[in-house]
């Protein structure tokens, strides 16, 4: 699930691009490289994560525990193993972010592919999205977004897609101002997220 940390993207319209975007669920139909340049307000660096080098997976550890803190108020269990089982899991990729110049991370987004069936075509999920708390509203959610949209090109990927929370709406603002709209056949679709626990 994607948190209201994501509020802080300057995105501006992309020239030619179509987009279907349901009321829960918002995703990017058509992927076309972005004509205008983000609005950042610090130079930020990203680089997609080697899960098997150390310095890789000790800063997703570190991003995933503020992550989960906020949203649990405590680490997951089996923190640590998470990029061994990301790596073990073939869809899985994740992209940190840097202020340039620094090592210490300041956002990080997981992410799988997918596929779409209507399409026949591949599709990613952006699954976590987390900025730093002292570096929200500076542009990172935008550029790591920039880096996976680029991946998702690289793959023949049709479209991307995020879940949040219907009355979040500084994320929802967030997200149409990189392009996402809701979804203009189903404008009013409401949308349960279920869950049956097997451990």
């Amino acid at each position: 699930m994607v948190a209201a940390v994501c509020a802080d993207l300057r995105f501006q319209n992309y020239n030619g691009v179509s987009y279907f975007l349901s009321k829960i669920s918002f995703t990017l139909v058509s992927l076309a490289r972005p004509q205008n340049k983000v609005n950042v307000k610090m130079q930020v660096t990203t680089k997609r994560v080697d899960y098997s080098n150390p310095e890789d997976c000790s800063d997703l550890i570190c991003m995933q525990s503020e992550y989960a803190k906020l949203e649990m108020g405590h680490d997951p269990p089996e923190l640590d193993r998470l990029p061994d089982r990301l790596a073990e899991f073939p869809t899985a990729f994740s992209v940190l972010a840097y202020e340039q110049g620094r090592t210490a991370p300041i956002g990080l987004i997981n992410c799988f592919f997918g596929f779409s069936t209507f399409k026949s075509r591949r599709l990613v999920n952006i699954h976590d999205v987390i900025v730093t708390e002292t570096h929200r509203g500076q542009g990172v959610s935008a550029a790591m977004l920039l880096a996976v949209e680029k991946i998702a090109i690289e793959h023949d990927c049709c479209r991307l897609t995020l879940e949040v929370y219907t009355d979040n709406a500084s994320a929802r603002r967030a997200y149409q101002k990189y392009g996402f709209i809701r979804d203009p056949e189903h404008p009013d679709v409401d949308v349960w997220f279920l869950r049956k626990p097997l451990v």
